[in-house]
């Protein structure tokens, strides 16, 4: 059963609902969400980083949360800022950013009412918060306000169950496994209103028509973990009058969303295929170890009475070679998906 006030979080500008389910969770939200994510949230972020164009001086990444994204925006000559509603978050951004030296500039704030002039922008991220802004039109309406003409905006965003296989799997994670992971957490209720805001998102199809509506151009669109999660990069529409900013040497695809799935251009470097190669190595040792564990598992059950061991043996042995098979095929799953995504930001 629902805390009394768990359908407030999905009204409109429930700005102070969500943020206090945020303060709630910030001291295990991060865990969480590398745990959900089976461990690829890094490597999200740091497509979302490489999205935003080298020559961006001013970067907003709103609903920054802990500041997780914000490190990965950092370059020479660039003022990047970190708004969220939520203080528990904010607090928890400016401790791991305490340290000499860098730091981003963090502010409370409405996403709604972002206190910033119009134009203001070069960019702004946005990680895993998308589908708590309702009504979304009305907040990509005030990001456009504050994005200048030709500047870009990165969305990287949880999406619900496509059609196809592996649709009930992926609800079945979403309802069942993040609400038990929830638990975890000191708010309970606040994993289960983020499975249900994953469905109220939807695939992303609607997200996109919005993009077009509030004056965003046709962007590219990333597909990460089988489609569980989407990058879409996308630029400000110049209005009649307006001067389009582009920056010198970018050269971000964005030839439309329909096109399937597109990696951010980067450069190739002796380090990502020491990690590729690295990574498939560890996949293929675990699907290896997982298709051994899995025979033998097999050759006991059907061979067991043949062998002399007590019932208790049995019953310890069939456990050890189940568990050790799941174990490997698990690790061997996250490998692979670690090893077709974007290479961790150095």
């Amino acid at each position: 059963m629902h805390p009394p006030d768990a359908h407030d979080r999905f009204r409109p500008h429930a700005v102070r609902e969500l943020a206090g389910m945020f303060d709630d969770v910030s001291p295990s939200y991060d865990l969480l969400n590398r745990l959900m994510s089976l461990g690829q949230d890094r490597a999200w972020r740091a497509a979302l980083a490489r999205a935003v164009p080298a020559e961006a001086r001013l970067v907003l990444d709103l609903c920054t949360g802990g500041g997780a994204s914000l490190s990965g925006l950092r370059r020479p000559g660039r003022l990047v800022l970190g708004m969220d509603a939520s203080l528990g978050m904010l607090a928890r951004a400016a401790a791991g950013h305490a340290g000499p030296g860098w730091a981003p500039r963090l502010a409370c704030a409405d996403a709604f009412h972002l206190p910033l002039r119009d134009a203001a922008l070069d960019a702004v991220t946005l990680a895993f918060g998308m589908r708590n802004l309702r009504p979304r039109r009305a907040a990509l309406a005030e990001l456009a306000r504050v994005i200048r003409p030709g500047g870009t905006l990165a969305v990287l965003e949880a999406t619900a169950p496509a059609p196809g296989m592996l649709r009930p799997l992926h609800a079945f994670f979403l309802r069942r496994v993040v609400a038990a992971l929830g638990r975890l957490s000191p708010d309970p209720s606040a994993y289960v209103y983020l499975g249900r805001s994953i469905f109220e998102f939807g695939s992303g199809d609607e997200f996109e028509r919005d993009l077009l509506e509030a004056g965003f151009g046709r962007g590219a669109s990333t597909r990460f973990l089988l489609g569980a999660t989407r990058l879409w990069v996308t630029r400000r529409r110049a209005a009649a009058g307006e001067t389009r900013f582009v920056p010198a040497g970018d050269v971000q695809n964005a030839s439309g969303w329909g096109a399937g799935r597109r990696e951010m251009p980067q450069a190739a470097s002796g380090r990502e295929g020491e990690w590729r190669l690295w990574s498939g190595a560890q996949a293929l040792v675990s699907a290896a170890l997982f298709i051994a564990l899995a025979y033998g598992l097999w050759v006991f059950v059907n061979y067991q009475d043949q062998l002399p061991l007590e019932p208790w043996q049995r019953t310890g042995m069939g456990w050890l070679l189940a568990g050790g098979a799941l174990v490997f095929g698990a690790r061997a799953l996250v490998l692979l998906v670690r090893f077709l995504g974007p290479p961790p930001r150095a």
